[in-house]
């Protein structure tokens, strides 16, 4: 018997029992992933024998047919009831080699989407993760990293899985879950989570919190709290995660830590200032290897021994000697460290000074050998030695210039030579500025931007800042960042307005202070900078120093910046311009009236528009004589709010999603019925329909009572629509949603089609971990709607916000109908509304006049 007609055999209620046994142990003594597909199926059938018989085979599995059906099931060809079904199965019953399928082949799965998110989908619906979560936390901590790492490849929301047992375990499974957080976790997700132990009385408990928020939070206040800890292994774990942080704030804390009598503490805080090129770094630790501690001494040689410190190796040499056993092998182990790479430096450092010996205006062929020298200077740099090379370089004007030219040819494809060629021009400020104008313009070494920015010339800073605005390289908003605190107020300009490019908000601060300063040239460079960069923030303070301002250039160098900012608005406006039709009101005809909506490029609404931007047409025919209303009083509009109560959302989710329904309709104008549905596995209708503000209140705050193991957008959808459909008005959905519907009886193309044919726009708003995008889209775009993921850049409170500007602010166009026919029955007119070359048409039913 052939393995197709098998299957039909044991899916077939006609066939006797026997047969089906039968087929199904010779169905699994094939082995192929399709008949033990097929065996899967049989596990749920309604006669207990063969089911019973089915799930004995399933157990018996060997790992390379699991593999093989798992692949089979992440393909994609079978149909998704199949799918769900086989891996139910195959969960309950191994696994095991479940977990092993999943770490052995996480490399692969991660590079393959469509099975990663497949895979990632049943994990979360099964908590299957959660499972494995417990039983990884008792293994040892490398093992546990490794499969926790593997994990995460297939299912990104691990971490915060683990972040939870680390806030809410037993003592133990606390520890060991941040332990693991601090290897894996990259996100800021788990904040939330983490930040609680850093109060708990468990000081290693605090001390592992504290160093897996320092790597993911840029909070200064958690780790300023954290130095003031009894326990020195929190204080330590501290500033080891200010390493790397080049800002003021940062530099302040490592300073007060270099104090504090611990040793670790103290020499982690001395290597982050060392590793900042700030002089207190090596002075600590030349001070704490003549200190009588033997563990001062010990840590100081480590730290020593890890930055390279050259300068330090008199003193090593002479803790060879030490009375402490743990000093001398800290201090071999240094200059171990040291001895190669003090060989290659001084290798290096004879050849690069041999060649600038021979370097002349006249020998323009040997530019080939000093570049070649240059590049090897990029290491010296890195060690700290750049004090070295003005003692070697001294250039005169002639030599300046033809380096100049060579800069100037050499810097786009070889920023690693332009970077070293800039140092050469330390006799020379405009040259020097000259040159690092032209390497920042294209160099992306971080090293390069904070050397010059140290440079004493205000001229050379002025130029690399105002370069580092247009070259933004990755660390270009910590290096602005520290330009606001340059003496120079130019510099100051420059560096704000990088920011706003940024998107960060103390751009604009900066800029508003500087449009007030006492000297006319300031102001005037601001202004300047508001005009060149279309900083938008500023149009109002551009408005008041055309009027008040006692400089005639400043206030013409605004009135110039306010007219390009408004031809930047006019612009942006006529980019992808959406118009909609939201309803047409016929309950007054033959006067119809069109309610429209005009949303922006980041679907903003547009205000301020004028009758004249708008036409009319009624089935090709032009409506010269329509009324126009850019602010009605009443909108008759239904909103139905759908919020998610399923797992996938915690208690902060829950309360972030209250607070934005409560920030939409607080916004709403009156007269607008709203009504409240809840959702996780089934969906509820709380609220019915109601201008009702308190009613709509009490039942945002009222408990959700459903099974919340699941997600059932789709049905909640439908059920937020199904009572407004009868009503006269513009119907809009606002869904709240975390995680993949799982759970509808309704189809995403039903529902589609439903508010389609109802004209209902759809807005979803995503949550964490967020539903399918490709889902999110279809089921907005094709409701005229919008998809509004949560980003850092897009909050929750900014998405209500504009939300509801938008449900807020329609235009009005109305005029009266005349279609022709006979004098009874129904016409059928088509209204389209255009704004400049955009338009939105909308098909209606008419009875005739």
């Amino acid at each position: 018997m052939n393995q197709k007609r098998m299957i039909q055999l044991i899916r077939s209620n006609e066939a006797s029992l026997t047969l089906r046994l039968s087929a199904v142990e010779e169905l699994y003594d094939h082995g192929t992933p399709e008949a033990l597909i097929a065996v899967c199926h049989a596990a749920f059938s309604q006669s207990t024998p063969l089911a019973d018989r089915s799930r004995e085979l399933i157990q018996k599995l060997g790992y390379t047919q699991f593999e093989g059906l798992m692949n089979l099931l992440l393909e994609g060809h079978l149909n998704a009831y199949t799918r769900k079904r086989a891996f139910d199965l195959l969960r309950t019953e191994k696994t095991r080699d479940l977990l092993r399928y999943v770490v052995q082949r996480a490399d692969a799965l991660s590079q393959d989407p469509a099975k990663a998110k497949l895979l990632s989908s049943w994990l979360r619906q099964t908590k299957l993760t959660h499972e494995w979560i417990r039983d990884i936390l008792t293994l040892p901590l490398d093992i546990a990293i490794q499969l926790s790492t593997a994990l995460k490849k297939v299912d990104a929301t691990l971490p915060l899985a683990i972040a939870r047992i680390a806030k809410d375990g037993g003592p133990k499974a606390r520890i060991r879950a941040m332990d693991i957080l601090g290897r894996i976790a990259d996100g800021r997700d788990i904040v939330p989570f983490v930040i609680s132990a850093t109060v708990s009385d468990n000081a290693e408990l605090r001390s592992k919190a504290i160093l897996v928020l320092g790597r993911t939070s840029d909070k200064l206040s958690i780790i300023e709290n954290a130095l003031t800890d009894e326990d020195a292994r929190v204080r330590a774990n501290a500033v080891e995660t200010l390493w790397g942080m080049d800002t003021d704030d940062a530099r302040m804390l490592l300073r007060q830590a270099v104090r504090d009598p611990d040793n670790r503490v103290r020499a982690n805080a001395a290597k982050g200032l060392y590793e900042l090129g700030h002089p207190l770094g090596l002075q600590t630790l030349l001070e704490m290897l003549q200190m009588e501690e033997p563990g001062m001494r010990m840590s100081a040689a480590w730290v020593l021994g890890e930055v390279n410190a050259l300068e330090a190796i008199p003193e090593l040499r002479a803790r060879l000697k030490d009375a402490d056993s743990n000093v001398q092998r800290n201090s071999a182990l240094a200059l171990e460290k040291m001895g190669v790479r003090l060989l290659n430096m001084r290798r290096y450092f004879r050849y690069f000074k041999d060649r600038v010996v021979s370097f002349s205006d006249r020998d323009i062929s040997s530019v080939s050998r000093f570049i070649m020298a240059a590049r090897t200077l990029v290491k010296l740099a890195e060690q700290k030695l750049r004090p070295l090379l003005e003692d070697v370089i001294a250039v005169d004007p002639k030599t300046c210039q033809v380096m100049y030219q060579v800069l100037q040819q050499h810097c786009q494809e070889r920023p690693d030579v332009a970077f070293m060629m800039a140092a050469l021009f330390a006799r020379d400020d405009s040259l020097r500025a000259k040159a690092t104008e032209i390497v920042a313009c294209y160099c992306q070494d971080k090293a390069f931007f904070n050397v010059s920015l140290e440079d004493d010339s205000v001229e050379v800073r002025r130029a690399v800042v105002s370069a580092l605005c247009d070259n933004l390289i990755p660390d270009a908003q910590e290096i602005l960042s520290s330009c606001l605190a340059d003496p120079d107020p130019h510099v100051m300009i420059y560096a704000a307005q990088g920011l706003y490019v940024l998107k960060d908000p103390r751009g604009v601060e900066v800029l508003i202070q500087k449009l007030q300063d006492d000297n006319p040239d300031i102001r005037l460079q601001a202004v300047q900078a508001a005009g060149r960069y279309t900083i938008a923030p500023l149009m109002k303070h551009l408005g008041q120093i055309v009027e008040e301002d006692s400089e005639r250039s400043v206030r013409s160098a605004a009135l110039e910046a306010i007219e390009q900012l408004q031809r930047a608005e006019e612009e942006a406006a006529l980019r992808n311009i959406r118009v909609h039709i939201e309803h047409i009101s016929v309950t007054e005809h033959p006067l119809l009236h069109c309610y429209v909506s005009v949303l922006g490029e980041s679907g903003q609404a547009i205000h301020n528009l004028k009758r004249e931007h708008f036409a009319m047409e009624e089935t090709g025919i032009a409506k010269q004589d329509f009324l126009f209303d850019a602010n009605p009083d009443t909108v008759p509009m239904n909103v139905a709010i759908v919020m998610d109560y399923s797992d996938f959302m915690d208690d902060d989710d829950i309360e972030m999603m209250e607070q934005g329904v409560e920030q939409i309709l607080s916004q709403l104008p009156e007269g607008v019925k709203a009504s409240i549905v809840k959702f996780a596995a089934e969906a509820e209708l709380i609220q019915e329909l109601t201008m009702e503000r308190d009613l709509l209140q009490k039942a945002i705050r009222q408990p959700y009572g459903g099974d919340t193991d699941g997600v059932a957008l789709y049905d909640a959808i439908f059920r937020g629509i199904e009572p407004m459909v009868t009503n006269d008005s513009i119907h809009t959905v606002v869904a709240f949603a975390s995680g993949s519907d799982d759970s509808s009886m309704q189809s995403r193309m039903k529902l589609i089609r439903y508010a389609a044919n109802h004209q209902v726009c759809i807005h979803l708003i995503e949550c964490n971990p967020p539903p399918d995008p490709e889902d999110a889209q279809a089921l907005t775009k094709s409701t005229n709607g919008q998809h509004w993921p949560i980003s850092p850049t897009l909050s929750m409170s900014r998405i209500c916000r504009r939300l509801a500007d938008i449900l807020s602010h329609h235009y009005v166009l109305s005029y009266h109908t005349t279609p022709k026919g006979p004098m009874r029955g129904i016409a059928t007119v088509s209204v389209t509304v255009s704004y400049k070359h955009f338009d939105s048409r909308m098909t209606v039913q008419l009875p005739k006049v």
